[in-house]
């Protein structure tokens, strides 16, 4: 980066992919999957939430 300009397009650029705060759903899981939250069987978690929603027909976002 070379500028605040260039920043702020790259901000720009990306603020519809990053907008997790809002959402029109009713119930949002969100599991942490950070180095720690790996660790502590996050991975194994969002399996099982991802198996049991194509059963029952939910959506990931």
């Amino acid at each position: 980066m070379k500028s605040v300009k260039e920043l702020d397009e790259i901000k720009r650029k990306y603020k519809d992919k990053v907008n997790i705060r809002t959402s029109d759903y009713e119930t949002r899981i969100i599991v942490g999957m950070g180095n720690s939250g790996i660790v502590a069987g996050a991975r194994d978690v969002l399996k099982v939430i991802v198996q049991k929603g194509k059963r029952t027909d939910l959506t990931a976002r």
